[in-house]
């Protein structure tokens, strides 16, 4: 959604009620109608403060990039209740995603205080797509490991393919279901926390 109004990370909130993702992109999934409150599109569960290496242990540090607000409320809400998930501050677009990752400020955060574990990246950004973000963070030393799991409203192999070409470590399908979509929050929580274990730094 180019040209949308980033919101402070005071103004976040709690959603209730999300219904399908994509809407806001250009996806396939039929429209979607998030609460506002006050005026201002509310976010769960994503911080308001940068990451420290004092999180709890265990838990998963999260950077969401996409530019739709819509699909930011879905994806906050599906980890709400996950504690062992935390969501930082979104990024708009893939530049700001990779100035913030790389230390620099941002459109829509503060720069990180260290690198998350898991970005989860939208395929259909303004200026930069998924895809060259990807290949971008995969030429940058510090990053080279991170990982990357990109979302779309797209399940052709084409895209795909160019997914893990790139360097994703990850391509998931954006869900047309609100209860399918936690299900995936859920089974990231577990592969990423859990069961594997990913680098540090």
């Amino acid at each position: 959604m180019t040209g949308s109004k980033p919101i402070p990370p005071e103004q976040f909130g709690d959603p209730r009620g999300p219904q399908s993702m994509g809407g806001a992109s250009g996806g396939h999934s039929g429209p979607l109608s998030p609460q506002r409150a006050g005026g201002n599109l509310a976010v769960a569960g994503v911080g308001s403060e940068p990451a420290t290496a004092d999180a709890p242990r265990g838990q998963l540090e999260i950077l969401l990039v996409d530019d739709s607000e819509d699909d930011l409320v879905l994806l906050a809400e599906a980890f709400r209740d996950l504690p062992e998930a935390r969501l930082l501050p979104p990024a708009r677009d893939g530049q700001s995603a990779l100035s913030r990752l790389r230390g620099g400020e941002g459109l829509g955060g503060e720069p990180l205080a260290k690198r998350p574990d898991l970005l989860l990246l939208d395929v259909n950004l303004p200026g930069l797509n998924g895809f060259e973000v990807v290949a971008a963070i995969r030429a940058v030393p510090g990053l080279q490991t991170l990982p990357v799991v990109l979302l779309s409203t797209s399940s052709l192999d084409t895209d795909v393919q160019r997914a893990y070409r790139s360097g994703a470590n990850s391509y998931i399908t954006k869900p047309a279901s609100f209860d399918r979509l936690r299900e995936i929050a859920q089974a990231l929580v577990v592969y990423w926390c859990q069961t594997v274990r990913i680098p540090q730094g």
